[in-house]
């Protein structure tokens, strides 16, 4: 895998949001990364390694759906789908627990391919 910074890295996963990449299926174009947190944090994990974490997101005692973001190795959060939520979300929305890459790969694994070749093609097209 190239070293990209994560400047570069931000910029091309954003640029290769969409509906075939998002696991939702209300996601529209005005909220792009809306669903695309399994997919967005394996390729995260890939470039930088790290752990993944899984949560619930709620407000007002309501779940309003689950999450997944990256930790680093140096333990710093990166979560570049934190804005698909309609509000700030307060850190105690995250209440997450590690969770598997076979674990995410089971429910995004198509979505994650999908994205990682957008990125790749993207990347490599920078050189």
């Amino acid at each position: 895998m190239a070293k990209v910074s994560l400047k570069v890295l931000k910029n091309v996963v954003r640029q290769s949001w969409s509906k075939e990449t998002s696991s939702d299926e209300f996601w529209e174009s005005s909220n792009p990364s809306r669903g695309q947190c399994g997919p967005t944090s394996l390729v995260v994990q890939d470039y930088y390694r790290g752990s993944l974490r899984f949560g619930l997101i709620g407000y007002d005692d309501i779940i309003y759906g689950t999450h997944i973001w990256n930790v680093l190795p140096d333990g710093r959060v990166l979560d570049l789908t934190r804005n698909q939520y309609p509000c700030s979300l307060p850190e105690k929305c995250f209440l997450g627990t590690a969770i598997s890459r076979e674990e995410v790969l089971r429910v995004a694994e198509k979505k994650y391919k999908i994205l990682k070749d957008s990125i790749e093609k993207l990347i490599s097209g920078r050189k």
